[in-house]
């Protein structure tokens, strides 16, 4: 049973922010649960987690995570991990219950090196971007589906990349995305100068040149309001890859069409590597995940299918 159609009569659509090509609707939800957990950034800071290689020679599709402390702590789909032998990306959203050790699935995002530059990873203000996120949440379904795995197609994540890169006129020593975030700084910054969180907002539909591409839902206002900047960072990134194109808002017609085909997606259940349960959805033309703990949706996140978007 899924949790979706239950959770869509539950929230509604706020007023349509734009600037340049992409659209953000504001999904908004009156009644939430009291926040139980932190954000990976916060536990960081809190100095309560530790996130390293798996071993002294490293492996690069998994590292170690550490919770160190007393509440639980999100890591978010897609998220960036800086450091160690080469930045990685998390491949599914996880709730670590505190005081576990859990081996996690990552990609790399950063093909060139393969050395140490610090021992331990940290996280910084970007996350994969939705279009490589897409991929590898199609890509990890079906690892899940077929073998047990989490696995997000590494030659996949570094084409992405490379694609993203080109598409930009980044320079990289490493092939890292990082440079593609740090070299479109400027024009990242009048992306996030435009959009707003307003009051009760769980999360957003983005739509690119008049095109729905993702949506990213969390249970608590506090949740979406501190991972909104590294996540509108990530729909910018592929705004600005497609800045020739159509300027034209997204229609609302186009939007409630969405979540209906999302409501109506076929569910496979996994059991997650943290707390809870790793919900696969998947349709003709979308694909998404939802991280299901502590009796509610912690965070959903779905995308139009390439062929579809059209990215």
């Amino acid at each position: 049973m899924t949790p979706i159609p239950a959770l869509l009569a539950q929230i509604c659509l706020g007023k349509p922010q734009s600037h340049r090509n992409l659209t953000l609707y504001p999904l908004i939800a009156k009644d939430h649960p009291a926040l139980d957990y932190l954000t990976l950034d916060q536990a960081l800071q809190a100095k309560t987690v530790k996130i390293t290689e798996v071993s002294e020679g490293g492996s690069v599709p998994e590292l170690y995570f550490l919770n160190q402390g007393d509440r639980a702590v999100l890591l978010l789909d897609g998220e960036e991990l800086v450091g160690a032998k080469q930045n990685r990306i998390v491949n599914l959203s996880i709730l670590a219950s505190g005081h576990s050790t859990i081996k996690i699935p990552v990609s790399c995002v950063e093909q060139g090196r393969w050395h140490y530059r610090e021992r331990e990873f940290t996280t910084s203000d970007r996350s994969y971007f939705a279009k490589g996120r897409a991929k590898k949440m199609d890509r990890v379904s079906t690892s899940l589906r077929q073998r047990g795995q989490r696995d997000g197609h590494q030659g996949e994540v570094w084409d992405e990349v490379n694609e993203m890169s080109d598409a930009l006129d980044t320079l990289s020593d490493t092939r890292a995305m990082a440079d593609i975030y740090e070299q479109s700084e400027n024009q990242l910054q009048s992306y996030l100068a435009a959009f707003g969180i307003v009051l009760n907002q769980v999360g957003a539909i983005f739509a690119i040149n008049n095109q729905i591409i993702g949506l990213e839902y969390f249970d608590c206002p506090p949740t979406f309001s501190h991972l909104f900047p590294k996540l509108l960072r990530s729909y910018a990134i592929d705004a600005l890859s497609q800045a020739q194109a159509s300027q034209n808002p997204a229609n609302p017609v186009n939007v409630m069409d969405f979540l209906t085909k999302l409501a109506r997606s076929t569910v496979e259940s996994f059991p997650a590597l943290g707390e809870g349960f790793d919900l696969r959805l998947t349709s003709p033309t979308t694909v998404g995940s939802v991280l299901f703990a502590r009796e509610r949706v912690i965070h959903w996140s779905a995308f139009r299918r390439i062929s579809e978007a059209n990215l």
